[in-house]
């Protein structure tokens, strides 16, 4: 235990703790801070993800948005293998939570309904039921627009692709239809 000897906070380190607070390790007060810690054992094979500065290494800031300060055990192609895994996975994480805002929302809009059934109890759970059943593909349906729109727009060549479908076939559309609308029987 090391005294800090400013306002009595009391700094201690445990086998994986630096904590500084008046209150205790176990039974923390409001404004302690517990802080964890992981040595990386010599003779590992890590890679590093940050910003070289002479000898140390600080946390890379790209741009003030981004900041990546980081070590992951394994090579740098196992390291990126790793974080894209991560990346996906908090992606389809989102993906659902934001379907389940979809589905419970659309609900949500159905709250009078429920209202008017709930005068007789069997039919306003029943109904909840029906409607929770009825209103769930179409909250898949939303969701996978939403997440097919999300990737165009966010994917500059999705796009252009995308602007150059829709202008094909508006081509297309017309061209057919002029060919459609330009045989026409002599009139008499």
């Amino acid at each position: 235990m090391i005294n800090a000897g400013a306002k009595g906070r009391v700094k201690r380190a445990s086998d994986q703790y630096l904590f500084s607070g008046l209150g205790s390790l176990d039974n923390p007060g409001l404004g302690d801070v517990r802080i964890s810690f992981q040595a990386v054992q010599p003779g590992g094979n890590v890679t590093l993800y940050g910003e070289r500065h002479g000898k140390e290494v600080r946390a890379y800031d790209w741009k003030g948005e981004v900041t990546l300060f980081r070590v992951i055990e394994g090579t740098h192609k196992e390291a990126l293998k790793t974080m894209h895994g991560e990346h996906v996975m908090m992606t389809w994480i989102l993906r659902l939570v934001g379907f389940f805002c979809m589905w419970i929302g659309l609900s949500s809009l159905l709250g009078p309904i429920h209202a008017i059934l709930d005068i007789v109890p069997f039919i306003g759970s029943a109904g909840r039921f029906v409607v929770g059943l009825v209103l769930f593909p179409v909250a898949l349906v939303l969701s996978l627009i939403t997440i097919i729109v999300s990737n165009i727009f966010h994917s500059p060549i999705m796009m252009l692709l995308t602007i150059a479908a829709i202008v094909g076939f508006g081509m297309y559309w017309v061209k057919r239809k002029k060919a459609a609308g330009g045989v026409h029987p002599p009139a008499k």
